[in-house]
């Protein structure tokens, strides 16, 4: 049986002895056998698990997911794997407009050098289209027509001009959507759990989804009562109507309810 030594079997995958190292102490590789001197010895075994580790770490996984993907079933590494490819996807096509925004500034200012204001309407163009992007990557084209259908016939004339003449900054835009993901993600959670809607963690959530509503409606009256509507609309759709993206289960919207509530409870009444 073929055996490697850390220094060998580093030349052999191209990589320095001090990552191989580094593996064996966070559990990654371990060798199988240690010689009577205590040198580390590698098997061919070994080799094909380093090597599954180095394709998983070129695809962009980091080394705890690497080390779940190693733990997992065939079938738990394909999705994550699927996961893994929707990221990337994501991440080409941020890269795709942004490419295209880069494009459009070079050549406006080559006919236009001196002019900032031109450079600027391109970067909300830009802005724009991330977010119709963003759409697309999420909803199905008769997802995308229902939605449109609920704010139209949710929202009054007046408070679709009031949102739509919002300008978002790209990081705003950035941070609602980070800020909605990790709600989404602690409702989830929790609801999983069968934790306590007036534990901190849930209370925590519940701020973070009125930050996010506050964010979206800035208090307007006109918008408040259009989100009411749209919400309470979109929980009569049949499921096949519902986007993923923005479903909840009855367990959720239950815990939600009961969180909000006592949120709502303990902040001082408006004046």
């Amino acid at each position: 049986m073929k055996l490697y030594q850390t220094g060998e079997l580093a030349q052999k995958a191209r990589i320095s002895i001090r990552t191989l190292r580094y593996y064996d102490k966070t559990g990654l590789l371990s060798p199988s056998q240690h010689s009577e001197a205590g040198y580390r010895l590698y098997t061919e075994s070994d080799l094909q698990r380093l090597q599954y580790i180095l394709a998983l770490k070129y695809l962009g996984f980091s080394l705890d997911e690497i080390k779940a993907c190693l733990q997992a079933s065939p079938r738990h590494l394909s999705e994550r794997l699927a996961q893994q490819k929707a990221m990337l996807l994501d991440k080409r096509a941020e890269l795709d407009l942004i490419l295209r925004a880069v494009d459009a500034s070079l050549h406006l200012l080559r006919k236009n050098p001196d002019d900032p204001e031109a450079l600027s309407s391109i970067l909300h163009v830009y802005q724009a289209e991330h977010n119709q992007e963003r759409v697309r990557q999420h909803l199905t084209p008769s997802q995308r027509s229902h939605m449109r259908e609920l704010y139209e016939t949710s929202y009054s004339e007046e408070a679709r001009r009031k949102l739509e003449s919002r300008e978002w900054t790209d990081e705003s835009r950035r941070e609602h959507y980070r800020q909605y993901d990790e709600f989404r993600s602690t409702l989830q959670r929790l609801t999983a759990e069968n934790a306590d809607p007036t534990s901190p963690q849930a209370q925590h959530m519940a701020h973070l989804l009125t930050q996010i509503n506050a964010r979206v409606s800035q208090n307007d009256p006109a918008v408040l009562e259009g989100m009411k509507t749209a919400w309470n609309r979109y929980n009569e759709l049949p499921e096949d109507k519902r986007p993923p993206a923005y479903h909840f289960t009855d367990a959720e919207r239950d815990f939600l309810k009961r969180a909000m509530t006592h949120f709502h409870s303990r902040r001082p009444a408006t004046p």
